[in-house]
């Protein structure tokens, strides 16, 4: 009877000492949740912004991919109409020397 009383105790001693470990686990994770400098609230609104951003990013990029294809559209239009001005003025240029409006020293 005694062993058994024994067994009881010790039984209750080593559950005493679990329930003890627990509250201790507990105390340090509250202590760790206490000195978090973010709430829950405050992550769901910083990846809130960050989702905001990330859209803002991408309409952005988007905007800046449009603009540099209307660009290289505009260099395109620009080169062809540089290409056909230098051939009117060599075509000028060759009319001129064969009116012979250029001067001989030149």
């Amino acid at each position: 009877m005694l062993d058994q009383k024994t067994e009881g105790i010790n039984d209750e001693v080593e559950s005493a000492e679990w329930e003890v470990e627990a509250m201790k686990e507990n105390s340090r994770f509250q202590k760790i949740i206490d000195n978090q400098k973010y709430s829950a609230v405050d992550i769901e609104r910083i990846n809130h912004e960050t989702s905001d951003l990330q859209q803002a990013i991408n309409k952005l990029t988007k905007e800046v991919e449009a603009e540099q294809h209307q660009l290289w559209n505009e260099e395109l239009k620009y080169a062809r109409n540089k290409g056909v001005i230098e051939m009117q003025l060599a075509e000028y240029h060759k009319l001129a020397q064969n009116l012979k409006l250029f001067p001989v020293n030149i």
